[in-house]
């Protein structure tokens, strides 16, 4: 709606302009004229000013037509991509999906969510969700997360806040319990790596969808969020965070030491 208000509020800007630069031409004209040709009949005079009216609005006429052209292309585009929305801070995140819970309620039973992220420990906070949705959805929930081991510069962003959660997380994962007749289950996969960007991935009603969540260790109001529906970025991007952990095998909780060091 927003996008349609400043489509027609530049329609009129430049109408505007237009209208102001035509007449400032046809006084222009006229006076010339007159001074060239005092004697220049009034009627061919108007005629010429006619010809420049109707010169203006047909290149002005030729500019929208051009404009709407170039702006359904680009909608395509974003279409195509399979763009949903894009929000401008975490604030604007939570308005389109308030918790993890609300996600976890509105994701479709028997399927899959995937969660690549520094530490998740956003999620991690909401164990018991998981761990309800995993036995009365049959939901499997793969999260993927850095390795607490690394160090130093194997960290991409030294002095990156979120290495510290990511013992308080595993410890919370471990107290999900998953019944042994639930088909739903838990996978944290372990990866050498501190993301940039963090991706969720799961179906929405039958639909799939994705969250890219740009701006690691940035002050929330600076993170950008991009909603994704099925389409070609979406695919792409669900194609590469499943490679990630292609061959890899989820950490058992069972002998885990989450004792790491710092």
């Amino acid at each position: 709606m927003k996008n349609n208000y400043r489509c027609i509020n530049s329609i009129l800007q430049g109408l505007i302009v237009s209208i102001m630069f035509t007449f400032f031409l046809n006084v222009f004209i006229y006076f010339l004229t007159k001074r060239i040709q005092p004697n220049q009949p009034n009627k061919d005079i108007l005629i010429i000013l006619l010809a420049s009216v109707v010169l203006l609005v047909t290149i002005l006429i030729i500019s929208i037509i051009i404009y709407l052209i170039k702006r359904n292309s680009w909608h395509k585009r974003v279409i195509e991509a399979g763009i949903k929305h894009i929000m401008f801070s975490r604030d604007g995140l939570l308005k389109y999906s308030p918790s993890i819970g609300s996600l976890i309620e509105r994701t479709t039973p028997n399927t899959t969510i995937l969660v690549v992220c520094r530490s998740a420990i956003v999620w991690a906070n909401e164990y018991q969700m998981m761990e309800k949705a995993i036995n009365e959805k049959n939901i499997t929930i793969k999260v993927v997360i850095a390795d607490p081991t690394l160090k130093g510069n194997d960290i991409t962003i030294i002095d990156d806040h979120g290495k510290g959660d990511i013992k308080p997380a595993l410890e919370k994962f471990s107290k999900i319990r998953v019944n042994e007749n639930s088909f739903g289950n838990l996978e944290v996969y372990l990866i050498p790596i501190y993301v940039l960007t963090s991706f969720t991935y799961y179906y929405n009603n039958n639909d799939e969808e994705g969250i890219l969540e740009f701006g690691a260790d940035m002050a929330f109001h600076k993170r950008i969020s991009i909603v994704l529906k099925s389409g070609k970025l979406l695919s792409l991007t669900k194609e590469m965070y499943f490679k990630v952990i292609k061959k890899r095998y989820p950490i058992d909780f069972a002998v885990l030491n989450t004792s790491y060091e710092e």
